[in-house]
């Protein structure tokens, strides 16, 4: 198996997941609207940034070692790591 591949999660994670969506943040009346697509937005970055860069390099970014970042600044502060600035 591929080492990236190993943590990825398995069915039991996606059955939680599943219930945390389909739960009372789903039914919320404002959020539950936006709860899903938001998720799978920052699921989605996340499955294409660690194909782009190496677990050295992005996890301490995107756990906030390089100071803070949301979806729009981190592929720029990964990018400026990599360019060596």
């Amino acid at each position: 198996m591929h080492p990236q591949l190993a943590d990825l999660p398995d069915d039991d994670d996606e059955s939680r997941r599943a219930d945390k969506l389909s739960g009372a943040w789903g039914r919320h009346p404002l959020l539950g609207r936006m709860y899903l697509p938001a998720y799978r937005a920052g699921t989605e970055k996340v499955a294409e940034l660690r194909r782009r860069f190496s677990a050295q390099a992005l996890l301490p970014v995107l756990y906030g070692c390089s100071g803070l970042v949301d979806v729009t600044t981190i592929e720029r502060v990964l990018d400026q790591q990599s360019d060596g600035r």
